[in-house]
């Protein structure tokens, strides 16, 4: 409705502005001659500051035939106070009257493109005519010449100009409403229908797409693909999410219940000082089991929301492994001599040191969690522009149709049932080297067990 109301209004204007500039145009072509022949007459009758009407030529033949052929001037010569002095002859030979007053002393202004000629009539001849003063020597009006012509039917033209650009707007507006509704109903009808189906789908039911529509156009159906897409990818988050609350509440369930039981059992009866210390070691082996899984929780949550708000610095990812083995060694997880390191001098990432430390770490805790005392072997190197950590174990290893699944949350591979963890380690570390454009390859180490590959773009 705008746009037809817009184009209407348009379209009036410049059908308007076309029969204004056709009507200046034809007026100014009016005046021009009648223009000249008043100012010729005013020079001449003027003598000083007298009038004198009789220094001027009355006997030349447009002032003296009344014929249309001739093509005659009607004139005549008015005093300051508009009294009739001289008429050309020819205005006596009408079949009515000439007017012997000045028709309209408005009409005597400088001349202007918005001025129209003076139009009257004289029993059935139609004439049209203007005024110009008459000036003395210093400026002053003493008098007035009036000259008039045969109209000829250039008002009538105009009249018609403006009836048939109004019939041509109304022809051409309605062409185009009607175009423009067929257009506006091709789109909108398309739309009504994916509106409708879209507003069908609920929130417990994300599998439903949206049905192209038969007569949609190729916008519509894009749209209606754009949209499939984006239910897709809810339908998606909304999935992992259940998953991931399914999880995270079954996996903290059992730690919870564990705790919960070990305490109902001290509480029965008084325990010994030992035994007390034996249940808050269990009690405090599985709290710290679920600090660590609340905190693998908050960092995944951490990378799902803030992925572009993270600071880069540079790390060198050499120094970043040793430093995590001297740990692993330290806490006692490993024997010093059960690993083996090789280190490339350059192996400098841009990246966020704590998420990358927090990656590596989870590798390495991984390698030693299922080598079981066997042998460990962790280097660094360069390949095709990326900085590459490799970790090795000697454990019992990933099975083929499980190696896809491994950076899956809560994932934990057959191996992996009488080992304490919940299945987030890897997870996280994949999440986070991803972020820093990275990925881990998993596959089997000759060394007989599992052998991870995080790949990060060199700084």
């Amino acid at each position: 409705m705008w746009l037809g109301a817009t184009l209407a209004l348009s379209l009036a204007a410049v059908c308007i502005t076309l029969w204004l500039l056709a009507a200046v145009w034809t007026n100014q072509q009016l005046l021009v001659p009648l223009r000249a022949e008043a100012g010729h007459v005013a020079e001449e009758v003027a003598n000083g500051r007298e009038l004198e009407p009789e220094r001027y030529r009355w006997n030349e033949p447009h002032h003296v035939f009344a014929n249309e052929r001739i093509d005659p001037f009607f004139l005549q010569v008015f005093d300051s106070a508009g009294r009739l002095v001289r008429a050309s002859e020819n205005s006596r030979q009408l079949e009515a009257p000439y007017p012997q007053i000045l028709l309209d002393r408005r009409n005597v202004s400088m001349p202007s493109l918005l001025e129209r000629p003076i139009r009257f009539s004289a029993g059935s001849d139609r004439l049209y005519g203007t005024v110009v003063p008459i000036k003395s020597d210093d400026g002053e009006t003493i008098g007035f010449v009036q000259v008039a012509r045969f109209d000829l039917g250039q008002e009538s033209a105009l009249q018609k100009l403006g009836v048939g650009l109004a019939l041509g707007y109304l022809v051409v507006l309605g062409a185009l409403l009607s175009l423009l509704a067929a257009a506006g109903n091709r789109v909108a009808r398309p739309l009504e229908t994916l509106t409708r189906r879209a507003t069908d789908i609920s929130p417990d039911d994300l599998t439903r797409r949206i049905a192209t529509p038969d007569d949609a156009d190729l916008e519509t159906v894009q749209l209606t693909s754009a949209i499939n897409a984006a239910l897709a990818r809810i339908q998606r988050s909304v999935e992992e999410i259940r998953t991931f609350t399914s999880d995270a509440a079954h996996e903290l369930q059992t730690p919870l219940a564990v705790l919960l039981g070990h305490i109902d059992v001290a509480m029965r009866r008084e325990r010994s000082g030992e035994e007390y210390r034996t249940t808050l070691q269990t009690l405090r082996d599985e709290v710290d089991g679920m600090t660590r899984l609340v905190r693998a929780l908050l960092g995944l949550a951490r990378l799902d929301r803030e992925r572009s708000a993270l600071r880069s610095e540079p790390v060198d990812l050499s120094q970043m492994v040793g430093s995590e083995i001297a740990r692993q060694a330290q806490l006692g997880h490993i024997e010093p001599g059960a690993i083996r390191t090789e280190f490339i001098p350059d192996a400098a990432v841009a990246g966020n040191e704590d998420l990358l430390r927090e990656s590596i770490r989870n590798v390495i805790e991984n390698a030693v969690k299922y080598a079981d005392g066997k042998a460990i072997r962790a280097k660094t190197s360069r390949r095709n522009g990326n900085v590459v950590v490799t970790v090795e174990d000697g454990g019992p290893g990933i099975r083929p149709d499980e190696i896809e699944r491994v950076r899956e949350r809560f994932f934990r591979g057959s191996a992996a049932h009488d080992k304490p963890g919940y299945g987030l380690g890897l997870s996280l570390a994949s999440s986070i080297v991803v972020h820093h454009g990275g990925r881990i390859d998993v596959g089997d180490s000759d060394l007989g067990g599992a052998r991870f590959d995080i790949l990060l773009p060199a700084a």
